[in-house]
């Protein structure tokens, strides 16, 4: 029996392209996606001792405001990634901080002013009010670049928490104004901790903001 070496090849081809497509389509978001900039500017962030990086998108703030309700909601339901674990965390008991490093062409620029974050922190238990609890602040200037300490912004009711935050950097470049969104979350537990340790608190901790 002879088989056309272009009947089995096709097929192979056409099976590594559907496993392609199916993989960027469910599976966790690509490195080379995770830094989007419609310019020459982008931010660089490092959240605690997660490898993951976020998904941040950087703009103009005048770019960005021009935007509607909708795109901007389409713009941070893409930043919480496509599948569970898509975003990375801070660990609070290993290092709360956010480290970032501000580029232009891909180079490292020191700003004029400290760039100023915006957190929106969605409910973290049925017991929390429903809507998200929004805390403004600052980066602090370090050797390194920037860095922001993340703190537990909702009660606690259980031993462990685990909230979910979207942020907003603002920051100027050459008298231009910017923005990059993404989100991560934020957690007391640590990497291997599993579901069944956790337990109810016998007393709520309350938050500090």
């Amino acid at each position: 029996m002879k088989f056309s070496i272009k009947k089995i090849i096709g097929p192979l081809i056409l099976a590594a392209l559907a496993l392609i497509f199916l993989y960027y389509k469910f599976g966790k978001t690509p490195n080379m996606f995770r830094n989007n900039s419609t310019t020459d500017i982008s931010v660089e962030v490092k959240v605690s001792t997660d490898d993951r990086k976020p998904i941040i998108n950087t703009f103009k703030l005048d770019e960005y405001n021009s935007l509607s309700s909708e795109e901007k909601s389409k713009l941070l339901n893409k930043s919480k990634g496509k599948v569970e674990g898509d975003i990375p965390c801070v660990y609070t008991e290993e290092d709360k901080n956010l480290y970032f490093k501000f580029l232009e062409d891909k180079s490292e620029i020191e700003l004029e002013s400290n760039p100023s974050i915006k957190l929106s922190i969605y409910p973290a238990s049925y017991k929390d009010e429903k809507e998200n609890k929004v805390v403004e602040g600052e980066l602090l200037k370090s050797n390194n670049g920037y860095n922001y300490e993340v703190q537990r912004y909702r009660t606690q009711y259980q031993k462990y928490y685990l909230e979910i935050l979207d942020v907003e950097v603002f920051f100027e470049v050459d008298g231009e104004d910017y923005v990059s969104i993404f989100s991560i979350c934020s957690s007391n537990a640590g990497k291997d901790t599993t579901a069944a340790e956790n337990e109810d608190l016998s007393k709520p901790i309350l938050s500090n903001y």
